[in-house]
């Protein structure tokens, strides 16, 4: 019987997929980046590696540098930049929603005002 043993490094590829992938599930984020889950979970436990013709798009998709990816420089101001502006799109999409529900209620109440005339 052939065991796999896995070397947990925190800079390793996998931990910055994982990074990468925040709170979503494996199979969310493989679909984000457009690989089968089984291949994903493989790269993110260290047991293979993709080829770069995929690492350019999760770099794209996710956008980080790929010298981070692969490990070549520390964590980078792209991605830094991308979770951060990932961050401000969430909270954009919050204050549209509850900007749109304040408008609701003006119009409501807008015609409310003109029935009572």
């Amino acid at each position: 019987m052939t065991t796999t043993k896995v070397i947990k490094n925190e800079n390793s590829f996998g931990d910055r997929l994982r990074t990468l992938r925040g709170d979503l599930s494996l199979m969310e984020f493989s679909k984000k980046i457009g690989v089968t889950q089984s291949s994903y979970h493989n790269w993110e436990r260290g047991l293979k590696e993709p080829s770069y013709s995929v690492i350019k798009p999760i770099c794209k998709i996710c956008n980080c540098s790929p010298l981070w990816l692969l490990g070549i420089e520390e964590k980078t101001a792209a991605i830094t930049k991308g979770i951060d502006l990932n961050h401000k799109i969430d909270l954009l999409k919050k204050n549209a929603t509850e900007a749109s529900t304040c408008i609701n209620r003006l119009l409501k109440d807008i015609q409310k005002l003109e029935g009572a005339l």
